[in-house]
């Protein structure tokens, strides 16, 4: 999971996070990542920032509520 509390917003942790993740998820020989996402307009808004788009493939496992919106980022 990825959150940042609502008093750090805006400081750059966010996307230091994700770029960390990414790192991790090359090194172990991923190709992309499947990110199932809360439908707030913030979020989606963070994830498409960085280059996240509508994910082609949903992983049925790996989405916590039918109202989740699912993103992939390519690595």
């Amino acid at each position: 999971m990825l959150f940042i509390d609502d008093r750090f917003n805006r400081r750059g942790l966010g996307t230091c996070l994700f770029e960390r993740i990414c790192e991790e998820a090359k090194e172990i020989g991923a190709t992309k990542l499947f990110i199932s996402a809360i439908p707030s307009v913030e979020t989606i808004a963070f994830y498409k920032k960085l280059g996240c788009v509508k994910a082609q493939e949903n992983i049925p496992e790996y989405i916590d509520t039918q109202e989740d919106y699912c993103l992939e980022f390519l690595l």
